[in-house]
């Protein structure tokens, strides 16, 4: 008996390497699986994930911590050689900048304008002195401050204000002192332009008139007689949340 060896000199399988992932348009914060598609028998995988990070698993996971587009590289190899392949990825993720006049706002978490999907913000607006907040408009609505709202796109708000002026209050200031009571007691003089003054904010009484009687009251207020006056409230601008 004799025993026939055969030996095949033949080239080795091709080595191609490839890959798909799921979900095909993830989400930043999302969990990403990577599935090797190689063919010609690879003995080795090398995975670099485009932001820092690697894998040498065969059918990796991975979460990007931001969005924005990231170079996918899988690199196989065999005794015989290496193969690698490229795809670009995008993880998706939104923008709510903050842009504030006659006040300031204030977005919770702070420190960045991007925000992965689903996350929960909360929108604060604080007036300036002398201004309240009056509602949103835009792609949030009503007048709930603060307002916490999901992030599910690109959003564009704004808040209004309204300011709130006490009467009384000549020079301004947003407080009432003995700077109004000169101002006043120098219009009923003749000594003050009136168009220097707000006549609405002057009518202490609101009875349409600026005269003795609303010194009067002011003078009463200072020396603690009176308790309050009214508020005038006037239409003013609006903040722009982008």
């Amino acid at each position: 008996n004799s025993t026939v060896w055969n030996f095949s000199t033949g080239a080795p399988p091709a080595l191609v390497a490839n890959y798909t992932f799921t979900p095909a348009a993830p989400n930043a914060g999302q969990v990403i699986q990577f599935t090797d598609t190689s063919t010609g028998g690879p003995a080795s995988w090398y995975w670099d994930f485009g932001d820092g990070t690697s894998s040498s698993s065969q059918n990796p996971s991975h979460t990007y911590a931001t969005g924005g587009s990231y170079t996918v590289r899988l690199t196989v190899a065999t005794a015989y050689g290496s193969h690698f392949c490229n795809q670009n990825l995008t993880a998706v993720d939104y923008t709510l900048a903050a842009s504030v006049a006659a006040g300031s706002g204030h977005v919770s978490p702070a420190g960045t304008t991007r925000h992965n999907p689903s996350t929960q913000v909360t929108l604060t607006a604080f007036p300036d002195p002398c201004y309240v907040f009056n509602g949103w408009s835009g792609d949030i609505q009503g007048n709930t401050n603060p307002i916490q709202i999901t992030i599910t796109q690109n959003l564009t708000v704004a808040a209004s204000f309204v300011e709130e002026q006490p009467t009384g209050d000549l020079d301004d200031d947003c407080a009432i002192g003995s700077p109004d009571l000169l101002l006043l007691a120098a219009f009923l003089a003749g000594n003050e332009d009136p168009a220097a003054l707000s006549l609405t904010v002057a009518d202490c009484n609101e009875d349409g008139l600026v005269d003795a009687v609303d010194l009067a009251i002011l003078i009463n207020f200072l020396a603690g007689n009176i308790p309050g006056l009214p508020f005038v409230v006037l239409p003013r601008g609006t903040v722009q949340f982008t």
